[in-house]
């Protein structure tokens, strides 16, 4: 049985990813590598080879994973994957690439369904590809998108849904709790629990969540300098009435890449929150 240990899959190496749009950190892909040493799983090929469809998945799956080094042709590489998953149901890390797929086309809810299932289905079978403590950081990785994309799939900011924002809390600090390193967890985690702080009817109350969220986006940054989460805490802290040290914290952004994808989100959060220039 091959296993999947080319590359380190803890919040070390999920914190080297860059930023890509919605606020939101780059999601993290298996390598070719990894991909090509799933065609020889423990105690799945038999059932396929009794089947006679042994070949025709590995067939697939190869013609998936050269589709998938293309940058574009989603709708190809989904229907890819939908062809794999109709051999191999219950192949988890075929639903999280779909998943990684229809985030990146931002259909999150669609991404919800994938996650979910690859991770009941993960919790079963990680053992197949993965040692003790890869499958570990392999659910923390589930755990992490999953709440991410329920996060992103709430995103009225003046009227979020609190159950969807309280269920990607739950998945993100469960994540946490398996990999604390994880700095892009941390970060979406400040991102929810600030926007239920805006419908927060209690002052008092909202403040703390407010704070509590300023804290969570001071420990992603410490854990990995990234200039999106100093977009997120300069917003809460507008929101707090905190103007000065909302512009500190987005002129930093400007200091460490003027060049940055954020630049004009950082001109715009300026201008709705009357920061000057």
């Amino acid at each position: 049985m091959k296993k999947l240990s080319s590359v380190l899959l803890d919040g070390e190496s999920l914190n080297k990813l860059k930023i890509e749009g919605e606020n939101i950190y780059s999601l993290p892909k298996l390598t070719r590598e990894e991909l090509e040493n799933l065609l020889e799983p423990e105690g799945v090929s038999v059932t396929r080879l009794e089947a006679g469809l042994d070949a025709k998945f590995k067939k697939l799956w190869n013609e998936y994973i050269q589709l998938r080094e293309q940058s574009d042709k989603f709708e190809e590489k989904i229907k890819s994957l939908s062809d794999v998953l109709e051999i191999d149901p219950e192949n988890f890390i075929a639903w999280y690439e779909k998943g990684v797929l229809f985030f990146d086309l931002r259909e999150h809810k669609e991404a919800i369904v994938c996650f979910e299932k690859a991770l009941k289905m993960c919790q079963e079978k990680a053992h197949q590809f993965f040692d003790e403590q890869e499958a570990k950081f392999f659910r923390a990785r589930i755990l992490f998108l999953l709440g991410s994309a329920l996060s992103m799939s709430n995103m009225d900011q003046y009227a979020p849904n609190i159950e969807l924002e309280q269920r990607a809390i739950e998945y993100l600090d469960k994540a946490i709790e398996i990999d604390p390193n994880n700095a892009n967890a941390w970060g979406v985690k400040g991102n929810a629990v600030s926007k239920l702080a805006v419908i927060e009817k209690n002052e008092s109350r909202r403040k703390r969540m407010y704070e509590e969220s300023i804290e969570y986006y001071d420990k992603s940054f410490e854990i990995n300098p990234n200039p999106a989460v100093l977009c997120g805490k300069g917003v809460t802290l507008c929101l707090l009435g905190k103007k000065e040290e909302a512009l500190v914290c987005l002129d930093k952004v400007i200091e460490m890449d003027p060049n940055s994808k954020e630049m004009e989100l950082v001109k715009k959060l300026k201008k709705d929150y009357d920061l000057g220039t």
